[in-house]
C-alpha cells in the first residue's frame, strides 16, 4: 500500500511505493529496521510468547527483547515455587559451557533444598518473565570468617544488554553484605572471557584471586566415587 502525499502548490494527491518513503524518509526507516532487528525472532513487539517452563500453563509473556523497551529489570527473591525455573536456567547455563549431561538434579532437589536454607537464589525479571538468575550459599573462612559463594549467574541470551545481569551480582552483594560476609567468592571457566571481563571490568571491581607473592589458588574437587574409594581404601589399610 502507499502513501498518499500532496503536493506542493496542488490539490492532488501523489501516491509514493514503500522504497520512495525510505528514501524520502531515512530516519524513519532507519528506525523500523533497528525495531524489527531487536524482534527478530518469529515474535514481534507486543506479540505473546507462550513459555510452558517454570510458567503456568497459558501465561503469556511479551517477548523478553521487546518487553525491554517497557519495563526496567525487577529482581526478587526466589521461592520454592521457583524451582522449575531455577532447574531450566541450570540446564541453559549447563548448555551454554558444553556441560549439560553433568546436570543431575531435578526441580523437587532445588525446592527441598531450597526450603531447608542451603542456597539462596535471585530471578531477573523483564514485563515479569524470568530471563536471568542467581544462586549462591554460605561458606565460613578460618582466616575473615562468614563467606558467600556464588555458584551460578546466567542471563538468557536474548534478554542480554538489558542490565539484568549487572543487577543480579548487586543482588547477590547486598545479600552478602545484609549477611555479614566478609567475602564474595566465584569461579568461572578461563575459556569465558565475556565474563571474566563482565566480572573484573571497573563496574562490578572483582578480580582474580592471586596473592601478594603472586600465588595462585587451584580448584581441587573429590566427586562422590572417589570419596567412597579414599573412605573404603583407608579404612581397609587400617583394619588388622
Amino acid at each position: 500500500a502507499g502513501q498518499q502525499v500532496r503536493q506542493r502548490g496542488g490539490s492532488h494527491p501523489q501516491t509514493l511505493t514503500p522504497i520512495e518513503i525510505m528514501s524520502q524518509f531515512p530516519n524513519i526507516a532507519r528506525t523500523l529496521i533497528m525495531l524489527l532487528v531487536m524482534c527478530r525472532t518469529h515474535h514481534v513487539c507486543g506479540a505473546l510468547d507462550i513459555r510452558a517452563q517454570g510458567l503456568r500453563r497459558g501465561q503469556a509473556r511479551a517477548h523478553p527483547r521487546c518487553a525491554s523497551m517497557l519495563a526496567p529489570v525487577a529482581i526478587q527473591t526466589a521461592t520454592v515455587e521457583d524451582a522449575p525455573i531455577i532447574l531450566d536456567f541450570v540446564k541453559s547455563l549447563a548448555k551454554y559451557v558444553n556441560m549439560e549431561d553433568q546436570v543431575r538434579l531435578n526441580a523437587d532437589d532445588f525446592a527441598r533444598d531450597l526450603e531447608a536454607g542451603k542456597y539462596w537464589c535471585a530471578l531477573a525479571l523483564l514485563a515479569q518473565e524470568p530471563v536471568g538468575f542467581a544462586l549462591c550459599y554460605n561458606t565460613y573462612s578460618t582466616w575473615e570468617g562468614s563467606g558467600l559463594y556464588l555458584e551460578d549467574l546466567y542471563v538468557r541470551p536474548e534478554a542480554r544488554g538489558n542490565g539484568a545481569g549487572i543487577r543480579l551480582m548487586e543482588a547477590v552483594a547486598q545479600h552478602a553484605l545484609e549477611s555479614g560476609c566478609a567475602r564474595l567468592q566465584w569461579q568461572t571457566l578461563d575459556t569465558n572471557k565475556a565474563a571474566i571481563s563482565f566480572y573484573t571490568g571497573p563496574r562490578i571491581g572483582a578480580s582474580e584471586r592471586v596473592e601478594a607473592s603472586g600465588a595462585q589458588w587451584v580448584n581441587i574437587i573429590m566427586r562422590q566415587p572417589e570419596m567412597a574409594s579414599f573412605v573404603e581404601r583407608e579404612s581397609g589399610f587400617r583394619r588388622p
